[in-house]
């Protein structure tokens, strides 16, 4: 049979119950878990793949979250750090710039040209219209740093410390 039905194992109610309980009294939605971890954190890594549209979409939604709960920056490894001052520049400009945000992006991987990523910046220029006379803006801090990929000549290569030192 190439196809067997595989029958749940039997369902203990006892020990079922407290838990769906505690499941559905603790259940936060993705963005409201994240902010309500700043509560005993200073420093929340989140983790994402890269072109999944939900995942992406979540981090430009916590932006507004973020900022309403007095978070005010929000690190990205795909920007470069020496592209710091030009995102300042971008979130704090008085008319948004899809062309500089695409610069900006290109900058850090030419290929990387996903709306999604564009729009996080809009969410924080967005958020950065609202801020109130000497609050502090939000900040979209860039960590990536430069890839010499022309160093890469071989498979081998990946596995040789001083060729991916050149690297990154």
């Amino acid at each position: 049979d190439r196809n067997p039905t595989v029958s749940l194992p039997a369902q203990d109610e006892a020990r079922l119950s407290p838990l769906v309980a505690f499941a559905t009294s603790a259940w936060r939605s993705p963005v409201e878990a994240v902010v309500r971890s700043f509560d005993a954190h200073d420093v929340v890594f989140l983790g994402e793949f890269y072109k999944i549209r939900e995942h992406v979409n979540l981090v430009k939604d916590l932006v507004p979250a973020l900022r309403a709960a007095g978070v005010r920056n929000l690190g990205i490894e795909y920007a470069l750090a020496e592209s710091q001052a030009d995102i300042d520049a971008l979130l704090a400009a008085p008319a948004w710039s899809e062309a500089e945000a695409r610069r900006i992006t290109f900058t850090w991987v030419v290929t990387w040209g996903f709306q999604e990523y564009l729009d996080i910046y809009r969410a924080a220029w967005e958020e950065n219209r609202k801020l109130a006379p000497g609050e502090r803006p939000f900040r979209i801090v860039a960590l990536g740093v430069r890839q010499n990929w022309e160093y890469l000549q071989t498979q081998a290569d990946l596995e040789k410390t001083e060729v991916l030192q050149k690297i990154l």
